[in-house]
Protein backbone atom coordinates (compact mmCIF):
# COMPACT_ATOMS: atom_id res chain seq x y z
CA UNK A 1 0.00 0.00 0.00
CA UNK A 2 1.26 3.45 -0.88
CA UNK A 3 2.04 5.78 1.97
CA UNK A 4 -0.39 8.69 2.18
CA UNK A 5 2.41 11.21 2.13
CA UNK A 6 3.45 10.15 -1.34
CA UNK A 7 0.17 11.38 -2.80
CA UNK A 8 1.39 14.96 -2.73
CA UNK A 9 3.88 14.04 -5.44
CA UNK A 10 3.04 13.80 -9.10
CA UNK A 11 1.21 10.62 -10.01
CA UNK A 12 4.09 9.61 -12.24
CA UNK A 13 6.53 9.60 -9.33
CA UNK A 14 4.11 7.90 -6.98
CA UNK A 15 3.67 5.03 -9.39
CA UNK A 16 7.35 4.71 -10.09
CA UNK A 17 8.11 4.43 -6.39
CA UNK A 18 5.28 2.02 -5.69
CA UNK A 19 6.13 -0.41 -8.46
CA UNK A 20 2.56 -0.28 -9.75
CA UNK A 21 2.00 -0.34 -13.48
CA UNK A 22 -0.85 1.96 -14.40
CA UNK A 23 -0.99 1.34 -18.08
CA UNK A 24 0.73 -0.15 -21.04
CA UNK A 25 -0.06 2.66 -23.46
CA UNK A 26 1.56 3.37 -26.83
CA UNK A 27 5.04 4.86 -26.95
CA UNK A 28 6.08 8.45 -27.57
CA UNK A 29 4.93 10.17 -30.71
CA UNK A 30 6.76 9.72 -34.02
CA UNK A 31 8.20 12.50 -36.12
CA UNK A 32 7.51 10.63 -39.31
CA UNK A 33 4.80 11.94 -41.61
CA UNK A 34 4.13 8.44 -42.93
CA UNK A 35 1.39 6.13 -41.65
CA UNK A 36 0.60 7.01 -38.04
CA UNK A 37 -0.88 3.59 -37.40
CA UNK A 38 2.25 1.84 -38.64
CA UNK A 39 4.39 4.04 -36.39
CA UNK A 40 2.24 3.29 -33.36
CA UNK A 41 2.43 -0.42 -34.08
CA UNK A 42 6.23 -0.29 -34.24
CA UNK A 43 6.48 1.55 -30.98
CA UNK A 44 4.03 -0.59 -29.05
CA UNK A 45 5.45 -3.89 -30.27
CA UNK A 46 8.59 -3.27 -28.20
CA UNK A 47 6.82 -2.69 -24.91
CA UNK A 48 6.55 -5.34 -22.23
CA UNK A 49 3.08 -5.78 -20.82
CA UNK A 50 2.88 -4.06 -17.46
CA UNK A 51 0.39 -6.19 -15.61
CA UNK A 52 2.62 -7.53 -12.84
CA UNK A 53 0.32 -6.39 -10.10
CA UNK A 54 -2.43 -8.82 -11.10
CA UNK A 55 -0.43 -11.92 -12.01
CA UNK A 56 -0.92 -13.57 -8.66
CA UNK A 57 -4.70 -13.38 -9.06
CA UNK A 58 -5.09 -14.41 -12.69
CA UNK A 59 -5.59 -18.13 -12.06
CA UNK A 60 -9.14 -19.47 -12.35
CA UNK A 61 -10.99 -19.76 -9.04
CA UNK A 62 -12.15 -23.24 -7.98
CA UNK A 63 -15.89 -23.86 -8.26
CA UNK A 64 -17.91 -22.90 -5.22
CA UNK A 65 -15.52 -20.17 -4.04
CA UNK A 66 -17.20 -17.15 -5.62
CA UNK A 67 -19.42 -16.34 -2.64
CA UNK A 68 -16.52 -16.73 -0.22
CA UNK A 69 -14.35 -14.48 -2.38
CA UNK A 70 -17.08 -11.85 -2.47
CA UNK A 71 -17.45 -11.90 1.31
CA UNK A 72 -13.70 -11.68 1.86
CA UNK A 73 -13.45 -8.85 -0.68
CA UNK A 74 -16.21 -6.90 1.03
CA UNK A 75 -14.46 -7.17 4.40
CA UNK A 76 -11.10 -6.28 2.88
CA UNK A 77 -12.54 -3.23 1.12
CA UNK A 78 -13.63 -1.88 4.51
CA UNK A 79 -10.08 -2.18 5.81
CA UNK A 80 -8.04 -0.96 2.84
CA UNK A 81 -8.50 1.44 -0.03
CA UNK A 82 -6.66 2.24 -3.23
CA UNK A 83 -5.07 5.71 -2.87
CA UNK A 84 -6.96 8.30 -4.90
CA UNK A 85 -5.74 11.36 -6.78
CA UNK A 86 -8.05 14.40 -6.98
CA UNK A 87 -8.10 15.74 -10.57
CA UNK A 88 -8.64 19.32 -11.72
CA UNK A 89 -12.25 18.59 -12.71
CA UNK A 90 -13.11 17.48 -9.17
CA UNK A 91 -13.17 13.74 -9.89
CA UNK A 92 -10.98 11.15 -8.15
CA UNK A 93 -8.68 8.71 -9.93
CA UNK A 94 -7.05 5.59 -8.41
CA UNK A 95 -3.29 5.98 -8.07
CA UNK A 96 -2.52 2.50 -9.40
CA UNK A 97 -4.13 0.27 -11.99
CA UNK A 98 -3.97 -2.42 -14.67
CA UNK A 99 -2.74 -1.91 -18.24
CA UNK A 100 -4.07 -4.27 -20.92
CA UNK A 101 -1.82 -3.64 -23.93
CA UNK A 102 -0.91 -6.93 -25.72
CA UNK A 103 -3.82 -8.83 -24.11
CA UNK A 104 -6.45 -10.42 -26.35
CA UNK A 105 -10.11 -10.39 -25.34
CA UNK A 106 -10.00 -13.63 -23.34
CA UNK A 107 -6.83 -12.68 -21.45
CA UNK A 108 -8.17 -9.17 -20.85
CA UNK A 109 -11.44 -10.52 -19.44
CA UNK A 110 -9.64 -12.88 -17.07
CA UNK A 111 -7.06 -10.30 -15.95
CA UNK A 112 -9.62 -7.54 -15.41
CA UNK A 113 -11.99 -9.81 -13.46
CA UNK A 114 -9.30 -11.06 -11.08
CA UNK A 115 -7.75 -7.61 -10.76
CA UNK A 116 -11.11 -6.25 -9.59
CA UNK A 117 -11.55 -9.22 -7.25
CA UNK A 118 -8.13 -8.41 -5.78
CA UNK A 119 -9.25 -4.83 -5.00
CA UNK A 120 -7.78 -3.17 -8.10
CA UNK A 121 -9.98 -0.41 -9.45
CA UNK A 122 -8.33 1.32 -12.45
CA UNK A 123 -8.47 -0.44 -15.83
CA UNK A 124 -6.63 1.00 -18.85
CA UNK A 125 -7.38 0.01 -22.44
CA UNK A 126 -7.57 1.68 -25.87
CA UNK A 127 -9.46 1.39 -29.13
CA UNK A 128 -6.16 0.49 -30.78
CA UNK A 129 -5.56 -2.42 -28.41
CA UNK A 130 -8.52 -4.32 -29.85
CA UNK A 131 -9.45 -5.85 -26.48
CA UNK A 132 -12.20 -3.56 -25.21
CA UNK A 133 -14.81 -6.31 -25.58
CA UNK A 134 -12.80 -8.53 -23.23
CA UNK A 135 -12.17 -5.68 -20.80
CA UNK A 136 -15.89 -4.98 -20.75
CA UNK A 137 -16.73 -8.62 -20.14
CA UNK A 138 -14.37 -8.73 -17.17
CA UNK A 139 -15.94 -5.60 -15.68
CA UNK A 140 -19.49 -6.83 -16.20
CA UNK A 141 -18.68 -10.22 -14.67
CA UNK A 142 -17.28 -8.55 -11.55
CA UNK A 143 -20.33 -6.29 -11.32
CA UNK A 144 -22.75 -9.19 -11.80
CA UNK A 145 -21.10 -11.13 -8.98
CA UNK A 146 -21.25 -8.18 -6.60
CA UNK A 147 -17.49 -7.74 -6.41
CA UNK A 148 -17.75 -4.09 -7.48
CA UNK A 149 -20.28 -1.57 -8.67
CA UNK A 150 -19.82 0.38 -11.88
CA UNK A 151 -19.11 3.51 -9.88
CA UNK A 152 -16.19 1.80 -8.13
CA UNK A 153 -14.38 0.94 -11.38
CA UNK A 154 -12.29 3.59 -13.12
CA UNK A 155 -12.10 2.86 -16.85
CA UNK A 156 -9.63 4.60 -19.17
CA UNK A 157 -9.64 4.28 -22.95
CA UNK A 158 -7.89 6.10 -25.77
CA UNK A 159 -8.51 7.18 -29.35
CA UNK A 160 -5.76 7.91 -31.88
CA UNK A 161 -6.14 11.04 -34.06
CA UNK A 162 -6.35 9.41 -37.48
CA UNK A 163 -10.04 8.60 -37.93
CA UNK A 164 -12.69 10.56 -39.81
CA UNK A 165 -15.57 10.40 -37.31
CA UNK A 166 -14.41 10.69 -33.71
CA UNK A 167 -17.90 10.90 -32.26
CA UNK A 168 -18.57 7.50 -33.81
CA UNK A 169 -15.34 6.11 -32.33
CA UNK A 170 -16.39 7.19 -28.86
CA UNK A 171 -19.69 5.36 -29.32
CA UNK A 172 -17.89 2.27 -30.65
CA UNK A 173 -15.68 2.21 -27.57
CA UNK A 174 -18.68 2.41 -25.25
CA UNK A 175 -20.45 -0.34 -27.18
CA UNK A 176 -17.38 -2.60 -27.06
CA UNK A 177 -16.95 -2.01 -23.32
CA UNK A 178 -20.70 -2.38 -22.73
CA UNK A 179 -20.62 0.80 -20.66
CA UNK A 180 -22.65 3.99 -20.71
CA UNK A 181 -19.60 6.12 -20.01
CA UNK A 182 -15.83 5.94 -19.55
CA UNK A 183 -14.15 7.67 -16.64
CA UNK A 184 -11.17 8.94 -18.66
CA UNK A 185 -10.73 9.25 -22.42
CA UNK A 186 -7.31 10.16 -23.79
CA UNK A 187 -6.00 11.29 -27.15
CA UNK A 188 -3.61 8.37 -27.70
CA UNK A 189 -0.90 10.52 -29.30
CA UNK A 190 -0.48 13.68 -31.34
CA UNK A 191 -1.45 13.64 -34.99
CA UNK A 192 -3.14 15.47 -37.84
CA UNK A 193 -6.65 15.02 -36.44
CA UNK A 194 -5.85 15.88 -32.85
CA UNK A 195 -7.84 19.13 -32.77
CA UNK A 196 -11.01 17.57 -34.18
CA UNK A 197 -10.58 14.69 -31.75
CA UNK A 198 -10.12 17.05 -28.81
CA UNK A 199 -13.37 18.83 -29.67
CA UNK A 200 -15.15 15.47 -29.90
CA UNK A 201 -13.86 14.53 -26.43
CA UNK A 202 -15.05 17.87 -25.05
CA UNK A 203 -18.50 17.14 -26.47
CA UNK A 204 -18.35 13.68 -24.94
CA UNK A 205 -17.75 15.27 -21.54
CA UNK A 206 -20.70 17.61 -22.01
CA UNK A 207 -23.14 14.85 -22.92
CA UNK A 208 -21.96 12.45 -20.21
CA UNK A 209 -20.28 9.74 -22.29
CA UNK A 210 -16.89 10.80 -20.90
CA UNK A 211 -16.29 11.88 -17.32
CA UNK A 212 -12.73 13.22 -17.71
CA UNK A 213 -10.67 14.32 -20.71
CA UNK A 214 -6.93 13.76 -21.10
CA UNK A 215 -4.02 13.36 -23.51
CA UNK A 216 -1.20 10.86 -23.92
CA UNK A 217 2.33 11.01 -25.33
CA UNK A 218 2.63 14.80 -25.22
CA UNK A 219 6.07 15.44 -23.74
CA UNK A 220 6.85 19.15 -23.96
CA UNK A 221 5.24 22.40 -22.81
CA UNK A 222 5.01 23.42 -26.47
CA UNK A 223 3.03 20.30 -27.34
CA UNK A 224 0.75 20.86 -24.37
CA UNK A 225 0.11 24.49 -25.36
CA UNK A 226 -0.60 23.47 -28.94
CA UNK A 227 -3.27 20.90 -28.13
CA UNK A 228 -4.93 23.03 -25.44
CA UNK A 229 -5.04 26.27 -27.42
CA UNK A 230 -8.67 27.33 -27.60
CA UNK A 231 -9.80 24.40 -25.44
CA UNK A 232 -12.97 24.88 -23.43
CA UNK A 233 -12.15 21.95 -21.15
CA UNK A 234 -8.55 21.51 -20.06
CA UNK A 235 -7.11 17.99 -19.81
CA UNK A 236 -6.97 16.57 -16.30
CA UNK A 237 -4.38 13.90 -17.09
CA UNK A 238 -1.34 13.47 -19.33
CA UNK A 239 -0.37 9.81 -19.64
CA UNK A 240 3.31 9.53 -20.57
CA UNK A 241 6.32 7.35 -20.00
CA UNK A 242 7.66 8.27 -16.57
CA UNK A 243 9.86 6.45 -14.09
CA UNK A 244 12.81 7.02 -11.76
CA UNK A 245 15.21 7.50 -14.67
CA UNK A 246 12.87 9.64 -16.76
CA UNK A 247 10.77 12.04 -14.71
CA UNK A 248 10.39 14.84 -17.29
CA UNK A 249 10.02 17.28 -14.43
CA UNK A 250 9.92 20.25 -16.81
CA UNK A 251 6.57 19.10 -18.16
CA UNK A 252 5.23 18.18 -14.73
CA UNK A 253 6.06 21.61 -13.36
CA UNK A 254 4.65 23.37 -16.43
CA UNK A 255 1.24 21.66 -16.45
CA UNK A 256 0.89 21.94 -12.67
CA UNK A 257 -0.31 25.50 -13.21
CA UNK A 258 -3.48 23.99 -14.70
CA UNK A 259 -3.73 21.27 -12.08
CA UNK A 260 -2.89 18.58 -14.63
CA UNK A 261 -1.62 15.23 -13.32
CA UNK A 262 1.10 13.30 -15.18
CA UNK A 263 0.19 9.61 -15.17
CA UNK A 264 2.92 7.04 -15.70
CA UNK A 265 3.31 4.11 -17.96
CA UNK A 266 6.60 2.19 -18.03
CA UNK A 267 7.06 2.71 -14.26
CA UNK A 268 9.83 0.08 -14.23
CA UNK A 269 11.88 1.86 -16.89
CA UNK A 270 11.41 2.52 -20.56
CA UNK A 271 12.74 1.84 -23.98
CA UNK A 272 15.72 3.07 -25.95
CA UNK A 273 18.39 4.86 -23.96
CA UNK A 274 16.41 4.85 -20.73
CA UNK A 275 17.77 2.48 -18.09
CA UNK A 276 15.23 0.03 -16.71
CA UNK A 277 14.91 -0.19 -12.96
CA UNK A 278 15.10 -3.96 -13.23
CA UNK A 279 18.52 -3.60 -14.89
CA UNK A 280 19.99 -1.09 -12.43
CA UNK A 281 17.93 -0.95 -9.24
CA UNK A 282 18.30 2.03 -6.93
CA UNK A 283 20.24 1.61 -3.71
CA UNK A 284 17.52 3.08 -1.50
CA UNK A 285 19.88 3.21 1.47
CA UNK A 286 22.16 5.74 -0.26
CA UNK A 287 20.01 7.63 -2.77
Amino acid sequence: MLKKGLLILSLAFVLSLSGCAVTSASEAQTDSSSSAETALTARESSQQTTTEISESTSESQPSGTTETAKEENAVSNQQTAVPMIRLNDGTDMPACGLGTWTLDDDAAENSVYHFLMDEGRLIDTAYYYGNEVGVGRGIQKAIAEGIVTREEVYVTSKVAPWYSDYDQKINEILTALNLEYVDLMLIHESGSGEFDLYRALEQGVRDGRIRTLGISNYYTPEEYDRITEGAEILPAVIQNENHIYYQNTALQEYVAKDGVIVESYYPFGGRGAHIGLHEQPCDHGHR
